[in-house]
């Protein structure tokens, strides 16, 4: 029978790393209002749900990431975190979603069971509609299930913590890497246990990503892991995808990662592990990140709307016929949306959404830290 495992202890953070200060801050502050044994926390791309970066894994073993990503994109479950997203409680236990008979879940009997948990706690980290982030809180049998009020707090703490991850989307990093083609490059994975071959593009991509050791970086690893997994369940029709992320790196560039898996001409629709899978990874196109930023800086659907119009060019009146809206509304769209990004012009708010290169703080992550997420707790 497995071991319980001992006492949560945060794992040391960066000093330089912002993004794990918010995550270590927001289990620091939760588990004491909602005591666990071991957790996960994930920021994720908010159009796909896929992990991100930053990440922290409390009292995880090495590698168990890469497993709980696989089985979320191929196992159908309860309280998976796509619907959680979409549900009106972002928040669940895995015991009240199988009515007190946690082996209705196939996630429970391969995966929490066999490592000693009883009971699981979920949590999409949601501002609005938009979730920047992901949770999962474990308990061991000797502790008593999560309550109903565990998951009112977990709910609680959810909109501060995905508003600091969301802020750092739009943090300046003005020290972007210089040097070679930005071109795409290529990452060829022939099994989940063996590291990708690579060409020199990839290589520099996933370095200014996740440091000179990639290889063996977790949080890549289970990145990796999860957007392969969509891409399988994408090309068995199990999920509409897209199977991409869009992630800043520490230098402060995005990039667009793509995975699809190299199937037999003969039956593309059967994914097949032994197959190839390929990860695409290059500088992200500015129509890619606008959206994310979008979110990021609070504009709602239509104020999105508008603002895709305005990239595009198009007059008030122009944009009031296509939008079925009067000039006078888009006038009032346009005046909230440079309230909200500190912009005074049409050319100020273009250049804020897609150059990136030229994208001012929107908040100072640090504070964050210590305004948004404390006020969590």
């Amino acid at each position: 029978m497995p071991q319980p495992v001992p006492a949560v202890r945060p794992q040391p953070t960066e000093a330089g790393d912002p993004g794990r200060r918010i995550l270590v801050t927001a289990s620091s502050r939760l588990r004491r209002a909602v005591p666990f044994d071991a957790a996960g926390w994930f920021a994720v791309d908010p159009g796909t749900l896929l992990p991100t970066c930053p990440v922290l894994i409390e009292n995880v073993e090495p590698g168990r990431c890469e497993d709980y990503w696989l089985r979320e994109g191929t196992v159908e479950d309860v309280t998976l975190f796509r619907d959680l997203a979409r549900h009106p409680t972002p928040a669940a236990t895995l015991l009240s979603a199988t009515g007190g008979n946690p082996r209705r879940s196939a996630r429970y009997r391969d995966y929490l069971e066999p490592n000693g948990f009883a009971d699981e706690l979920r949590i999409a980290l949601r501002v609005g509609d938009r979730t920047w982030g992901v949770a999962v809180l474990m308990r061991t049998a000797d502790r008593p299930a999560f309550s109903r009020r565990d998951v009112d707090r977990a709910v609680a703490a959810g909109p501060a913590v995905a508003a600091a991850l969301a802020a750092l989307n739009t943090a300046q990093h003005p020290d972007d890497a210089a040097g070679g083609p930005d071109c795409p490059g290529v990452a060829v994975y022939t099994g989940w246990d063996a590291p990708p071959t690579v060409d020199a593009q990839a290589r520099r991509w996933l370095t200014e990503l996740a440091g000179t050791d990639w290889v063996h970086d977790r949080t890549f690893r289970t990145t990796a892991t999860a957007l392969i997994s969509r891409a399988d369940a994408v090309a068995a029709g199990r999920d509409g995808g897209p199977a991409t992320i869009r992630v800043r790196t520490r230098t402060g560039r995005w990039l667009a990662l793509h995975a699809s898996r190299q199937q037999p001409l003969s039956d593309p629709r059967t994914p097949d592990d032994a197959a190839p899978a390929v990860i695409v990874v290059g500088p992200a196109a500015p129509t890619q990140v606008a959206p994310l930023l979008a979110g990021a800086y609070g504009l709602s659907p239509r104020e999105q709307e508008v603002t895709a119009a305005v990239a595009r060019g198009l007059s008030t009146a122009d944009a009031a016929r296509e939008l079925h809206m009067s000039p006078h509304t888009v006038r009032d769209h346009l005046k909230a949306i440079f309230g909200k990004l500190g912009v005074s012009s049409r050319g100020e708010l273009v250049a804020r959404l897609f150059a990136d290169r030229a994208l001012p703080a929107l908040v100072d992550p640090a504070a964050h830290t210590t305004a948004g997420v404390l006020a969590a707790g």
